[in-house]
C-alpha cells in the first residue's frame, strides 16, 4: 500500500520503511531457501512417495531407492544449484514487477 508523500521528510521515511521491509523479505526468503536446501530430500520423499493407506515410505522399496538417490552428494549439489537459480530468477521477476508497480504509482 502506497502512502501519500507530502514533503521530502515523508519521502525519506517511506524510503526507509520500504528498505527495511525489503531487507526483512530478503532475510525471510534466505531463511526459507536454507530450510529447503537442508530438508528437500525428506520433503520430496514425504510428498511424492507417500504410500496409499498411510504406508511408511521409509519401509518401502521406493523409499529406499529415493533415499539413496536423494542422499547422493552430487544430486544434492545439482538440486541446490537449480533451487538457487530458480530463486534468483524469481527474485529478478519480482524486482521487475516492483519497478513497474512503482512507476505506475508515480
Amino acid at each position: 500500500m502506497s502512502r501519500k508523500i507530502k514533503n521530502i521528510e515523508s519521502l525519506n521515511e517511506e524510503i526507509n520503511r520500504l528498505q527495511t521491509k525489503s531487507k526483512k523479505l530478503e532475510d525471510d526468503l534466505n531463511e526459507s531457501l536454507d530450510y529447503l536446501q537442508d530438508n528437500y530430500s525428506s520433503l520430496i520423499m514425504n510428498s511424492v512417495f507417500r504410500g496409499a493407506g498411510g504406508m511408511n515410505i521409509k519401509n518401502s522399496v521406493a523409499g529406499t531407492v529415493a533415499g539413496l538417490v536423494l542422499g547422493n552428494e552430487r544430486i544434492q549439489s545439482i538440486i541446490s544449484r537449480l533451487t538457487t537459480h530458480l530463486l534468483d530468477k524469481t527474485a529478478d521477476g519480482l524486482e521487475k514487477l516492483a519497478d513497474k508497480l512503482v512507476k505506475k504509482d508515480d
